[in-house]
């Protein structure tokens, strides 16, 4: 899976305008829910190592 960082415009995500991209293996993805306390789900998260990029306020940016 490809993760980015992009500007975005009209209020979608542009992907001519990326930021900041990195790939995630497919063995590192985790799905579903581990059981948690009191019968309540404990959901799994999978992280997402992105480069710190440097944003300019007032801008809005999309996570895709």
């Amino acid at each position: 899976m490809t993760a980015v960082i992009c500007e975005t415009e009209f209020g979608m995500p542009n992907l001519n305008r990326v930021l900041s991209r990195t790939t995630i293996p497919v063995a590192d993805i985790q799905v579903g829910a581990n059981s948690g306390g009191a019968g309540l789900p404990s959901l799994v998260e999978t992280k997402v190592a992105l480069t710190p990029t440097y944003l300019v306020a007032g801008r809005r940016y999309a996570l895709v």
